[in-house]
């Protein structure tokens, strides 16, 4: 029942007070969240709902009252206010609402919206990948201080948590695909576990093709085994076996489903079985078991596929 309250409240709030246009709309609204939320913060659930209005009732971009209002509502409430947050339990769902706002308003805006949003993540993203990376070649030290660039986040996982948000949308032509594959797996390789994690459930999987995908830029899972299969020797398997287990199986073994052509087969590429073996001896218990599971998987695959050949043979016999 508050849900429909809450849009009640809205529609009276709108209707009641003079004005006209989409701008006066969106700062009606930009108002309407913050009255509901804690001070200092908008409400959750009112963003949502708000994200929601957005997507609907926003005709188009080739309007410039509303392109923007848009903007405004992006660069100018939503970024600023995602900039000083962090990704901490409190606060979980007003970082995801004000992503979806934000992801809202880039769908509805000409492309330079959402580079104009995306670019200050990737530039942290970037910043921070770098710095890891530095500090990773001194064993056990951090990077010097001043060496990084101010960071325009104060928690890189909301940089991340944008980009996450923005990622199908990043599958433009004129988005370097490619590019951003890169820094989102050197994230992986360097990156705290939180933020490794975030970008292979969030940005590396947004990236690939998946069966009956439309979108051409996107990005087959051999180009990403390729780039991961040596990680092992250079002290990230761990890494290599986060990424591998979050993808989907159909996209790592050939099931010998014919109508999925681009799928490629783990089982036949020896690095795999390296990295598999190497995992199942590791210390760390999550390694171990993210080895199991791989190896579990490759069996189940061909033991189907026994299974299949096997039952042909006797109805053609």
């Amino acid at each position: 029942m508050e849900p429909l309250l809450t849009v009640v409240e809205l529609v009276q709030r709108l209707d009641a007070v003079p004005g006209s246009g989409f701008s006066f709309t969106v700062q009606e609204l930009c108002r309407w969240c913050r009255d509901g939320g804690e001070p200092g913060a908008p409400d959750p659930g009112r963003l949502e709902i708000f994200g929601l209005l957005v997507e609907k009732l926003a005709p188009g971009a080739e309007d410039h009252d509303i392109s923007s209002s848009l903007r405004d509502l992006a660069v100018g409430w939503c970024l600023p206010l995602l900039r000083h947050l962090q990704l901490e339990e409190q606060s979980r769902r007003l970082v995801y609402s004000l992503c979806g706002l934000l992801h809202a308003c880039c769908l509805r805006s000409p492309p330079a919206l959402l580079r104009d949003v995306t670019t200050p993540s990737l530039r942290d993203l970037r910043s921070y990948t770098e710095e890891r990376g530095r500090a990773g070649l001194v064993e056990g030290k951090e990077a010097r201080s001043g060496e990084s660039q101010a960071s325009e986040y104060s928690d890189i996982r909301v940089a991340v948590e944008v980009l996450v948000r923005m990622a199908p949308l990043l599958l433009e032509p004129e988005v370097g695909v490619q590019e951003l594959l890169q820094l989102g797996l050197t994230a992986v390789r360097v990156g705290e576990d939180s933020v490794a994690s975030r970008v292979v459930t969030g940005l590396i999987l947004a990236l690939l093709r998946h069966p009956g995908s439309s979108v051409s830029k996107c990005l087959f899972a051999q180009e990403i085994w390729d780039r991961v299969k040596h990680w092992g020797k250079t002290g990230s398997g761990s890494r290599s076996l986060l990424l591998l287990t979050s993808l989907p199986p159909r996209l790592l073994f050939d099931t010998g489903d014919r109508s999925s052509p681009d799928t490629f087969d783990l089982r036949i590429c020896p690095e795999f079985w390296e990295m598999v073996q190497t995992g199942l001896v590791q210390p760390d218990n999550t390694s171990r078991k993210r080895a199991m599971y791989l190896l579990k998987r490759a069996v189940e695959v061909s033991n189907s596929l026994r299974s299949e050949i096997s039952s042909e043979s006797q109805t053609e016999s």
